[in-house]
Formats: C-alpha cells, sequence, structure tokens
C-alpha cells in the first residue's frame, strides 16, 4: 500500500515537471533566456484584484453558481491543488467589485508566511477573496490563464514581498514585472498541453487521495484487531483497479 501510494506521487511530480519542460521549450531561447518574445509590464496585460473582509456566506456543499468565500487556508483543500474548485464557504452574491475576481484568474498569497508558500492557483469559477489574497486575471486577447499560471509558477513571490516583519503583497509590486507575451495562439497552444497534463495529475490525484483514505482505513482497524490478511489483499487490489 505504502508503495503504491508512493508510486502515484512520483508520477504526480513527473507530471509537473513535463508540464515545466514544456513551457521552457516553448517559450525560452536555446540560451534559456526569454528575450526572444517582446515583453511588457504586467499591469498593461493583467487586471488586479485585493481581498477584503468576506460577506456572510453558507458552507460549501457543491452548489454552482455564486461565489466562492475563498480563505488563504482553502488553497490547501486536495481538490484545489492546481484548479480552485471549492471553498469552506459559498455565497450567492458577490463580494465587493474589487475583491471578486472572474473565473480564469492566478490566485496568490499576498500577506504573511503564506506567501514563502509560493502557491498559485487557476480559479476555475468566481471567487471573493479574503484579505490574505489577491489575484491576477490576464487580458484575454494579450495573455491566456495557463500561460500566466505556468509562468507565476516559476516566479518566487517572495523576491518581490516587502521586507517587513509580516511579508506583503501588492498592486504596486506586481505591476512593473515584465513578462514576455508571446503570440496568442502559441499560447493557446500551450494551454492545451498544460489541460491535458492537468487532467492526468488530476486522475492521479484522486486516486492517491482513493489510496490514502483506504489506508487510514487499514490502520484503524488493524489498530482494533478487526483486519484480515486476506481481506487487505483484496482491498488493495480494488484500489489498484
Amino acid at each position: 500500500m505504502d508503495a503504491l501510494r508512493e508510486k502515484r506521487r512520483k508520477a504526480i511530480a513527473l507530471l509537473d515537471d513535463l508540464a515545466q519542460s514544456i513551457f521552457l521549450d516553448m517559450f525560452e531561447n536555446p540560451n534559456g533566456k526569454t528575450g526572444r518574445w517582446p515583453s511588457q509590464p504586467l499591469g498593461q496585460v493583467a487586471s488586479f484584484y485585493a481581498g477584503t473582509t468576506l460577506p456572510v456566506g453558507v458552507s460549501y456543499s457543491g452548489q454552482e453558481g455564486g461565489y466562492l468565500l475563498l480563505k488563504v487556508g482553502d488553497l490547501n483543500l486536495p481538490e484545489n491543488s492546481e484548479a480552485l474548485q471549492a471553498a469552506r464557504e459559498w455565497s450567492s452574491h458577490p463580494g465587493v467589485r474589487a475583491a471578486t475576481c472572474p473565473a480564469g484568474s492566478v490566485v496568490i498569497p499576498k500577506r504573511g508566511g503564506a506567501i514563502a508558500t509560493n502557491k498559485k492557483r487557476i480559479s476555475s469559477r468566481p471567487c471573493v477573496l479574503d484579505p490574505n489574497l489577491m489575484a491576477i486575471s490576464p487580458h484575454i486577447d494579450v495573455l491566456t490563464v495557463e500561460y500566466l499560471y505556468q509562468w507565476f509558477k516559476n516566479f518566487d513571490l517572495m523576491s518581490i514581498s516587502n521586507g517587513s516583519s509580516v511579508p506583503q503583497l501588492n498592486k504596486k509590486d506586481l505591476s512593473p514585472l515584465n513578462i514576455p507575451v508571446p503570440s496568442i495562439d502559441i499560447q493557446r497552444t500551450f494551454g492545451q498541453a498544460l489541460t491535458s497534463v492537468s487532467s492526468q495529475v488530476a486522475r492521479l490525484q484522486n486516486h492517491l487521495a482513493q489510496l490514502d483514505a483506504l489506508f487510514s482505513s487499514l490502520q484503524s482497524r488493524a489498530f482494533r484487531g478487526e483486519l484480515w490478511h486476506d481481506e487487505v489483499n483484496d482491498l488493495v487490489g480494488e484500489a489498484v483497479s
């Protein structure tokens, strides 16, 4: 069981590396520089959203439509490992305009130690952001969200945070960043490749979550002396199939 879980983790890591390799192959020149593409300040090709106090919501249980009320801790939910698909709370109404980002934005931590985690996620639906989050929404005639997301994955957020005891990011820190802007057609080709890789990652992550749940259940039953060897083999066989 442990060996199978480890294989799934390694496969996920390899797919992450594959996405990075595709990005570098398509957008960097042989010398490892992105100078082959014209650059523009991020503030000219994207819009920014900064979190604030969240409105009152209800527990999220898969409601369609509406708005995820996103807290920085929600970035750690298993189903949010790449695309934001869930939150602990939801609302049928948007928050303030400046804190309500559309689907297809890159969401990042903006305050405190969470910045050092360098987490970046893609919003798959509209989200209202708490004060510890901000979002960057690409101008779709210039940038695709897949390209922007992978570009940010290569960027260390701590490199532009202020040096105070409580690190923080703001629009003024991100807006001047120069981002290479390849043709939109090439970006879309990359987006198709990334979508294919991401679907494989999601499949493996779902399988890994099932294995983790099974492992936890087996541990608990073994501790209580309720588990038999043949039953373990049968359960593991079902998980692999």
